[in-house]
């Protein structure tokens, strides 16, 4: 299998490895200045494997860099990983279960990005596809709820 290519973007003087990333960069952003979340991080590294010895040789450990953390308004830790389908890889999935079982009370999202057109131009849709941990899904329902207000009271203008 081939690698996926991915089109590195710029965001604000920030190199996203993908376009879909960068696009929820922008959205996380709307979501803290509308007081949805309160914070969020990127790229942070976690040590999902410590370095051990094999007989003589020694083995070193594994990383993985998340893309977000989100800081909820109740002060909880989201770590984000975006994909879209063909990126969650048997690999990436393998990172996923070393993440779970090194941290186990965390809370990891794996959001699916989905690169739609309309009219010619080209958005992205997010969905939660996978969802480990206790936080709740109320970061994109607030966000829905919003966008059906805002068109009815368009609507009614």
């Amino acid at each position: 299998m081939g690698a996926i290519k991915s089109k590195k973007t710029i965001v604000n003087d920030i190199k996203f490895d993908s376009s879909s990333e960068a696009a929820f960069y922008k959205k996380l952003i709307k979501m803290k200045e509308e007081g949805i979340i309160k914070d969020f991080k990127m790229q942070i590294s976690f040590q999902i494997l410590d370095p051990f010895t094999h007989g003589v040789e020694e083995r070193q450990g594994r990383r993985y860099i998340c893309d977000f953390i989100i800081t909820t308004m109740q002060d909880e830790e989201i770590v984000v990983d975006i994909k879209t389908p063909a990126s969650d890889t048997y690999a990436f999935k393998l990172k996923e279960d070393m993440f779970l079982k090194k941290f186990k009370d965390s809370n990891f999202w794996i959001i699916y990005a989905y690169q739609r057109k309309l009219n010619r131009v080209s958005y992205f849709e997010f969905k939660l596809e996978r969802k480990h941990g206790l936080a709740e899904n109320n970061l994109f329902k607030q966000e829905k709820y919003k966008k059906r207000k805002s068109k009815k009271k368009e609507i009614d203008e």
